[in-house]
């Protein structure tokens, strides 16, 4: 995650069509994990009757996020000149900083989508078989 996100912001540096090349290539690599790592993570989170539901969603979004990749590369390359860089910069540079302090440290601590107190929430963790 940290080396995707440092990857992600060092593509707002790129002068060239190489050295776009080479850093999508960095980033395909770390990118790699991302589906596995996220059903892990959501086994980690989530009991098994949550688990259905949370991986659903996340494979929708994926789709969603193909339907809709034009529309929004449309918009980036409208960016041309937001705080002195091309539109294929803006984005990287300034969502990576950006989503950083929304990021939850544990599964407990996390609230977003659960009902009951971090105490349940843990038990039910500790409990599901």
């Amino acid at each position: 995650m940290v080396l995707w996100g440092g990857i992600m912001v060092s593509m707002a540096a790129v002068k060239t069509p190489a050295g776009l090349l080479a850093a999508r290539f960095f980033l395909g690599l770390t990118e790699s994990g991302l589906f596995p790592g996220s059903v892990y993570l959501i086994s980690l989170w989530y009991t098994r009757a949550e688990q259905a539901l949370r991986n659903g969603l996340f494979f929708s979004t994926a789709t969603m996020a193909g339907a809709f990749g034009g529309v929004l590369a449309y918009g980036i390359a409208q960016m041309e000149g937001v705080s002195g860089l091309h539109g294929k910069q803006v984005l990287p540079s300034h969502l990576s900083f950006g989503s950083y302090p929304t990021l939850a440290p544990n599964p407990i601590l996390c609230t977003l989508g659960r009902q009951g107190s971090p105490t349940l929430i843990f038990f039910a963790l500790s409990t599901n078989s």
